[in-house]
């Protein structure tokens, strides 16, 4: 069997080929393979260890995205909270009802609206017909400022 052919196996030949040498023996041929695939593993090992790091950032930063969304979900809940105890003391539940029947959100605008002249005060003669005392702020503060 002669040792110094390159014939032997292609994968060592091969090597020899992408190492840029022109081996003569398969001591040399092994020695670029090995060079080869010592330089190949760094490769994949820096790949490896930039993808890691990539995917950590990128679950760093979903955590504080996470915690963002959390923190104003909380803030939301506050403000409903605040809000309902505003309305439930300030608002009387004959006219809170009133006020549930004939509104609708406006998608367009982004906000409540009146859709009843009633609510809106425009016909205050009906309204007052069924305004009792205790309803007469009530009136005047929230309906129609413009008439106090």
């Amino acid at each position: 069997m002669n040792v110094t052919s390159t014939r032997r196996c292609n994968v060592p030949t091969r090597a020899a080929s992408y190492c840029g040498r022109n081996c003569t023996n398969t001591l040399q041929t092994v020695r670029c393979a090995k060079k080869l695939t010592a330089c190949f593993h760094r490769q994949v090992w820096t790949m490896y260890m930039t993808h890691k790091s990539e995917m950590q950032d990128m679950q760093e930063e979903h955590q504080r995205e996470m915690e963002a969304l959390l923190e104003g979900v909380r803030q939301m809940s506050a403000e409903v909270k605040r809000l309902s105890l505003i309305i439930d003391h300030f608002i009387p539940q004959e006219f809170l009802h009133l006020i549930q029947e004939h509104t609708h959100w406006n998608d367009e605008i982004g906000e409540w609206q009146l859709v009843s002249s009633r609510v809106t005060g425009t016909m205050r003669r009906g309204l007052q017909n069924i305004a009792s005392s205790s309803t007469e702020f009530f009136r005047n503060a929230w309906l129609t400022p413009e008439t106090t």
